[in-house]
């Protein structure tokens, strides 16, 4: 008796509804804050490929995007400085004349805040404040943070 060759099951076919891109819409550039028109507008996708927000030109999309990736790449190292600056300031607490461990966990989280402003989980926050607002106040907060770390460190 001769054997039959199984044939592959058919894979069912993965476009869905969902696979079609969502504009997240507003009327505010995601990266700077403009106003964008409505027939100039250029879409910027995010880390989703379903996911495309609204820049007001070619540079703002390209900064966005680049963000984007960034944050992608370098966001889980942001958490675990701040994490490493908690553990630190724990320790720290818990133990006695243990001030200069403290000055450096804040160093350690400032140093995560201007290097890597990337605190943003949810990416239509972008529409309410934008990508170069928030990496500013992130480095503005991360230079008062060293600032206070290193003087506390020097004059204790």
């Amino acid at each position: 008796m001769k054997q039959q060759k199984r044939l592959p099951k058919k894979m069912p076919n993965k476009s869905t509804k969902n696979d079609k891109i969502e504009f997240a819409g507003g009327d505010r550039c995601v990266y700077c804050g403009n106003s964008v028109n409505g027939n100039d507008t250029v879409i910027a996708k995010a880390r989703v490929k379903t996911r495309s927000f609204p820049v007001c030109g070619l540079s703002c999309k390209e900064a966005a995007e680049s963000y984007v990736e960034n944050d992608k790449r370098l966001k889980k190292y942001m958490y675990l400085l701040i994490l490493a600056s908690a553990a630190c300031i724990l320790i720290s607490s818990l133990s006695a004349g243990m001030s200069f461990l403290m000055n450096i966990g804040v160093v350690i989280a400032g140093a995560a805040f201007v290097f890597l402003p990337y605190p943003i989980s949810m990416f239509e926050t972008f529409q309410h404040t934008p990508i170069r607002r928030v990496v500013a106040v992130c480095r503005v907060i991360g230079v008062i943070l060293i600032s206070v770390g290193v003087i506390f460190m020097l004059y204790i």
